[in-house]
Parts: C-alpha cells; structure tokens; sequence
C-alpha cells in the first residue's frame, strides 16, 4: 500500500512541542535502516486533505535507504 520497501511504517514520532522529538527523529536517522520523512511534519494523519490524498502519497514523503 504505501509503496516503499514494500512496508508501512512500523511507527511515529508523536509529541507536543518542546519534548525532543526532534532530537529524537536526529538520533534515530544515525541508523542506516530507519528513515524519516523528507520534512519533519508530514501531516498525513491530522490533515484529510493529505491523507485523501493515499498511501501513495504519503510515501513519497520518505526517502529510499538501503536495506542492509
């Protein structure tokens, strides 16, 4: 459905302002096989207009790392 690796995503990075998830996202694209959207807010999920839009869509938002 979302077309990247063939997988959706196995989690989110949920948090109000100020508590480090951004920090957060940083640290967790040190590992070579997680990747993190292109920009910080997707709003996929919060936004109808985007999410109308699909799992394609959404998918685009990533970028491609292999998976080794």
């Amino acid at each position: 459905m979302f077309g990247f690796l063939g997988r959706r995503p196995d989690f989110l990075i949920i948090g109000a302002q100020k508590a480090g998830t951004s920090a957060l996202g940083f640290f967790l694209t040190q590992h070579p096989r997680i990747q993190c959207a292109v920009r910080k807010e997707v709003g996929f999920f919060d936004c109808d207009r985007f999410y109308a839009l699909g799992g394609r869509w959404y998918a685009l938002n990533f970028t491609h790392k292999s998976s080794h």
